[in-house]
């Protein structure tokens, strides 16, 4: 009997127990009974739920109606309530100091906050901090009259917390979780157009915005000290408004956001891009993106680790993009309306027949630094059309700009009828030290084309074609050798042969003399060949005139000795003309000719000077990076020097020394 007694009440304990906890446990309701310090019993009332000492807890819920209650230490709480004012109870605050007020639930304002109701600190440093595991609005109406004190959203990684309207904050800091905001992030710094605010977001944040970042959409004036992201900043609004803007994390764009730091002069700090930084591209459909006007034309471009294509359509990049390491097409295309470079380093990957580089306004260009040893690809087309481009170059490693257009070079250059329908431009940055395999990949093409001999034509930008290459096309590729010279290029087949087809063209150098052979294997109407030479690869004087066979089907074998050629690099190249005046040329070749003026740079790799050995006098030394961008210019230099170059950054550069009209170019590397 006695042991049926005792489980009988160990039953009804069980069945009790969550009643028990339950009550034990219930969330108070405190409203505040007068102004006061938020610690002091004596300025609350409980009025729901149960509390041992009379103050809020973080299990607690808190109106503050009619009176003023100040924070002296750090609190916590879940809900904060500001009431409605009223005629007979016209300010309710919560003043925070420079303390803290942790929150696992949501701000509720009973109207939007004003100067009656609101949340203040008076030395600027307080801060409401959003804690807690579950994702949940944490302001119910407008913060925008809350621009003296901070917030933080320090909730669980996994928890999305949300605001549905403008907010404004002396600053904002997103250390864990995502925050989703509709409407404008306004980061004041106490006051409009205040600059001593700051936007923060860590690593393991988000911040997610429908409206302007730092600013008000509708002023322009409007800008905050600084944004730092070291997480996720998504934004779909119109601008990010800062006087300095660091990214270190992720910076994803969608539907026409733009790139502004402070707007009232283009020399203010500039958007920083750190070594992970990645800027993502993400929208539904077609749209423009990034008007970064803070960055000054004259200031060299920043690095961005990746850049990420991922929109429905085409996206139209209408600013003056980075310089990008990696370039990723997740999905849709890039237009560009300024140059796109790619790093020596850097690479481009997704690129398919629907996702590539387009050339919008037929000047700006995609560009590659260090195109040299390896096969580099240009994905590149035209709106409707996937045109890309493959270089692998054989001689110094240099700069390449590449873009395409749906038109035919010229119907100087190919005929129309035998020829792809398109136009690649293709450019080094120091001309005359490049030898290219080049591979075009074409779509449309005329009516008598034949895939079977079609090969790459180098136009010139006067007259015909000088130098073409390939043996027919694969999946309709064709790929072609031996290109020396550059810009623009076509594809044609042999319906409009080659009046001439050289099998060999040679120059070597006999000391004080230069030797130029050449072999044809058949000649069409041909008249005559004129030696042409050059100092610089890209103009050319004629010096010899050689009679052609007129027609003929034979291999044919011409020399000639060029006995007066000029100290250091000479360029040659052959113009055929044929009888009725039509004129083609040669692909171009070089030689060095020593003398007493021949340079020699040493050493090649240094961290200090270079050291230029000759007999010449008078003589220019210029310094270009692989953009092909003037550094350093050294004038008037006689015989043997030094020149320094220890202030410059590291990396590769050439020196082209200039003499009599000469240019001579050297690979040297910074250390």
């Amino acid at each position: 009997m006695k042991n049926l007694i005792i489980l009988a009440f160990l039953t009804l304990l069980c069945m009790l127990t969550p009643y028990l906890v339950q009550k034990t446990t219930a969330q108070a309701n405190f409203t505040s009974l007068a102004t006061g310090n938020w610690n002091a019993a004596t300025s609350w009332t409980l009025a729901s739920g149960s509390d041992m000492d009379g103050i809020p807890d973080g299990d607690d819920n808190v109106t503050i109606g009619a009176q003023t209650i100040t924070l002296t230490q750090e609190e916590f709480c879940t809900n904060l309530t500001i009431s409605t004012p009223t005629s007979t109870a016209p300010s309710n605050k919560l003043a925070l100091g420079a303390f803290t007020l942790n929150l696992s639930g949501t701000i509720i304002f009973g109207v939007v906050p004003t100067v009656d109701n609101y949340i203040t600190s008076g030395v600027g440093t307080g801060r409401i901090k959003f804690i807690g595991s579950s994702s949940r609005p944490i302001f119910m109406t407008s913060a925008a009259f809350g621009n003296v004190y901070e917030v933080e959203v320090a909730v669980d990684p996994s928890s999305t917390v949300t605001a549905s309207s403008s907010l404004k904050f002396r600053a904002l800091y997103i250390t864990n979780g995502t925050f989703n905001v509709t409407g404008d992030v306004r980061i004041d710094g106490g006051s409009n157009g205040g600059v001593n605010g700051k936007l923060e977001i860590s690593s393991s944040g988000t911040l997610i915005t429908s409206g302007s970042i730092g600013a008000r959409s509708g002023t322009t004036t409007t800008y905050c000290g600084s944004v730092l992201v070291n997480g996720t900043l998504e934004t779909t609004g119109s601008r990010i408004h800062g006087a300095s803007v660091t990214i270190n994390g992720t910076l994803r764009l969608k539907n026409s956001s733009t790139l502004t730091s402070e707007p009232s002069s283009s020399l203010d700090p500039e958007f920083v891009y750190g070594p992970d930084a990645i800027l993502e591209y993400n929208q539904p459909s077609n749209g423009s993106m990034g008007a970064e006007t803070g960055r000054a034309a004259s200031t060299a471009d920043p690095i961005l680790s990746k850049v990420i294509i991922n929109v429905g359509g085409s996206v139209s990049s209408n600013f003056r993009l980075p310089k990008i390491k990696d370039l990723e097409f997740s999905s849709g295309k890039l237009s560009l309306n300024s140059d796109a470079t790619i790093t020596a380093d850097g690479s481009i990957v997704g690129h398919t027949l629907s996702k590539y580089v387009v050339n919008t306004n037929g000047a700006s260009e995609l560009v590659r630094e260090g195109v040299g040893g390896t096969l580099i690809e240009f994905p590149v087309g035209t709106a409707s059309n996937y045109l890309p481009v493959e270089i692998t170059n054989s001689g110094a490693a240099d700069l390449f700009r590449v873009s395409a257009l749906d038109v035919f070079p010229s119907s100087v250059c190919v005929t129309s009828a035998t020829s792809a329908t398109h136009t690649w431009n293709i450019t080094e940055g120091t001309p005359g030290g490049s030898d290219c395999t080049i591979s075009l990949t074409r779509v449309n093409v005329g009516a008598g084309y034949e895939t079977a001999t079609a090969t790459i034509v180098h136009c010139p930008t006067s007259g015909g074609f000088d130098y073409e290459d390939g043996a027919g096309e694969v999946d309709n590729k064709v790929t072609g050798s031996g290109f020396t010279a550059f810009s623009p290029f076509g594809i044609g087949s042999t319906a409009s042969p080659l009046p001439v087809k050289f099998s060999l063209f040679d120059v070597e150098n006999k000391g004080k003399s230069n030797n130029l052979s050449f072999t044809t294997l058949s000649e069409v109407n041909n008249d005559y060949f004129t030696i042409e030479r050059s100092v610089d690869g890209r103009i050319f004087d004629d010096i010899a005139k050689i009679t052609g066979a007129g027609n003929s089907s034979e291999e044919l074998n011409y020399q000639y000795n060029d006995n007066t050629p000029a100290n250091g690099v000479n360029y040659y190249r052959i113009r055929q003309t044929d009888y009725d005046g039509t004129a083609a040329y040669s692909e171009i070749k070089s030689v060095k000719v020593g003398g007493k003026d021949a340079f020699t740079v040493n050493p090649r790799s240094t961290y200090r000077s270079l050291d230029i050995s000759t007999d010449a006098v008078d003589y220019e030394a210029n310094l270009y990076n692989v953009s092909g961008q003037l550094v350093k210019t050294f004038t008037q230099l006689s015989a043997n020097q030094t020149i320094d170059i220890e202030d410059m950054t590291s990396g590769i550069y050439y020196l082209h020394i200039t003499h009599g009209g000469n240019v001579e170019t050297f690979k040297v590397s910074k250390l």
